[in-house]
């Protein structure tokens, strides 16, 4: 459970060249700047990073972080 009008912040590390890093939420891409920029995502050689700033219950839901092919996803759900 994430408190209202808090930060989540969501990361992971990788090794090797995954290509594709997306992350969804509900099922909908999450792009860095997304919702006037309450959304930004980081991506270096070996790690990425979600944050939406001033969580409300819209944010609510599955994420989905793919890095590379369908075969390495991960999910969270966040309520």
């Amino acid at each position: 459970e994430v408190a209202a009008d808090t930060v989540l912040s969501l990361s992971t590390t990788f090794t090797g060249s995954p290509g594709k890093i997306e992350w969804k939420r509900n099922g909908e891409v999450l792009a860095d700047g997304d919702e006037g920029g309450r959304v930004t995502v980081e991506t270096t050689l070996s790690s990425t990073t979600l944050t939406v700033l001033a969580v409300s219950a819209d944010d609510a839901g599955r994420y989905r972080l793919t890095v590379g092919d369908e075969a390495s996803t991960a999910v969270v759900s966040i309520v």
